[in-house]
């Protein structure tokens, strides 16, 4: 009988892997908490027996699928050159120019590396899938869909945006669908409003004409291979776009339709739980009080926080009886308290949010550290800097499970006030009610992916699936034309009756004038 459950078992696997896909996926921006929601994809499908080769510039040494590493001294440096408290305190055409820059450096680095040459050029070489992050500014690797004449899968690490929403032909009305560059809810008041269609027109012109130019300029210059001539713009390549798996959630956005092609996948990275090290788990263990966490996320470090501004944290934690476990990147951390515990990079975040002494979460507001709080059911203080934490804080604060702290208004009677706050019951009623609607799906976040993007891959691109929309031009989309064409239609009737009435005007008094000199 066990000779042949091994037997049936062995079959499977090799049924498995000979209708094994090959899949080449780019997700070559430096950012960490990208990856972080890109990698299980990539392990799960490599796990069912698809060929996966993934190109990069963050190396994962615990990956079993073939990597393609991009290594280029300036990306890290352009990344590492960036201000982020900085970025914080400025427009979002201002801190996306940056990213554009990097976006274009990291895109020539991926085009002129050896071995992305070689697929560009190769004779033989094919692709079932192409998974991209194009509506990050990384649109030019689009056009390898077309070099292996195979359906694309774009991966959205974040929230969707009004670019977003345009290119996927997801409803995009601005007076209650909000980008992560708002900075208000969903419910929005008159002047709301108007600032949020402001902010999406204008994040419409600049994404289409200033940052999707400058991706075509890579496709023009990188891929030149026999058939390249016959490859479509980048705006045909976006509406073409088989599936679109998406970072979000009821429970963590406000609610929003989409097409049938894109698909709500947010805490796939989310892992089976694990136990703690010794020393954090006695710290937490022993946390009768309670406990908060601090962590300012990946990008972000506490170490690089101002010294005037830490001693105002180190103060304020002082005063509570909660013990706090702070993610502190030096060595020692100056007048340290006793109720603190300082770890240089605690990889199990999630485990220590799921501790159930933890009552509280203090962090930038990044998307990953939300849902991971929402999972677990733990209220946050959020202290936004820059990107999508802002929008992110937002949601909190309106959802009843937060409160935010402006960063450059941080003292130690507001540190100490938002900690007492959130510990009432009904930030912890209202994320609680939250984690139940996050856990409760009909299949979990990556058999829904797998299952779509094994779909995609059955159905040879599903254009079932996509919606008529995609191939109508913008003026098309929005009834542009159609309401032209009535508005003339009025103005020509508008002006044929009044051509006409003053016609029958004009001859009725020439009438009554005539009739008055014969009468006379």
């Amino acid at each position: 009988m066990n000779w042949f459950v091994l037997f049936l078992s062995a079959t499977v696997l090799l049924v498995t892997h000979a209708n094994g896909a090959k899949i080449l996926a780019f997700i070559p921006m430096p950012i960490y908490s990208h990856h972080v929601f890109f990698k299980p994809i990539f392990k799960e499908l490599t796990k069912r027996g698809h060929d996966v080769t993934v190109v990069t510039t963050l190396f994962d040494n615990t990956a079993q699928y073939k990597q393609i590493v991009i290594e280029n001294k300036s990306i890290r440096e352009n990344k590492e050159s960036l201000d982020f408290f900085g970025l914080g305190k400025k427009s979002w055409i201002s801190i996306f120019y940056p990213v554009a820059d990097l976006s274009y450096m990291v895109g020539q680095s991926t085009f002129e590396n050896p071995e992305v040459q070689n697929l560009i050029h190769s004779q033989n070489e094919h692709f079932d899938l192409i998974f991209v992050e194009s509506t990050f500014v990384q649109e030019s690797f689009l056009s390898f869909g077309h070099r292996f004449k195979a359906p694309v899968i774009e991966l959205q690490s974040m929230c969707t945006n009004f670019w977003f929403n345009e290119v996927t032909r997801n409803p995009n009305s601005f007076s209650y669908i909000v980008d992560y560059k708002t900075r208000s809810s969903n419910k929005m008041n008159f002047y709301q409003r108007l600032q949020n269609a402001i902010l999406g027109f204008h994040s419409l012109y600049a994404f289409r004409y200033i940052f999707l130019p400058m991706q075509q300029d890579l496709v023009d210059k990188y891929m030149n291979y026999t058939g390249s001539e016959t490859m479509p713009n980048l705006v045909d390549l976006l509406a073409d776009t088989s599936l679109t798996l998406v970072n979000t959630h009821v429970a963590l956005h406000y609610p929003q339709p989409n097409n049938p092609n894109v698909i709500n996948v947010a805490g796939l990275h989310i892992p089976p739980l694990e136990t703690l090290n010794k020393d954090t788990k006695d710290f937490l263990d022993s946390a009768t009080e309670g406990a908060i966490y601090f962590s300012l996320g990946s990008n972000v470090k506490s170490s690089m926080l101002p010294e005037s501004l830490v001693q105002t944290i180190i103060k304020a934690f002082s005063k509570l009886p909660y013990k706090i476990l702070w993610k502190f990147e030096d060595d020692k951390l100056p007048n340290q308290p006793e109720n603190v515990k300082i770890v240089k990079w605690e990889k199990k975040q999630l485990d220590v949010l799921c501790h159930p002494n933890v009552k509280g979460f203090i962090m930038q507001g990044g998307l990953l550290s939300i849902t991971e709080s929402v999972y677990c059911g733990v209220p946050v203080i959020t202290i936004p800097i820059f990107g999508d934490q802002p929008k992110n804080a937002i949601y909190a604060e309106s959802s009843g499970f937060g409160v935010t702290l402006k960063f450059d208004n941080i003292t130690e009677e507001s540190i100490t006030w938002a900690i007492r706050e959130i510990i009432k019951p009904k930030y912890q009623e209202a994320v609680k009610r939250l984690s139940d609607i996050f856990r409760d799906n009909l299949t979990s976040p990556m058999d829904t992916a797998i299952y779509w993007i094994e779909y995609v891959i059955r159905y040879k691109g599903a254009p079932h699936i996509r919606s008529a929309a995609l191939k109508l031009t913008w003026y098309q989309y929005y009834l542009l034309d159609v309401m032209g064409f009535i508005l003339v239609t009025f103005m020509l009737v508008l002006f044929t009756i009044v051509w006409t009435a003053q016609k029958l005007f004009n001859c009725l008094r020439n009438k009554t004038i005539s009739d008055v000199k014969k009468n006379s």
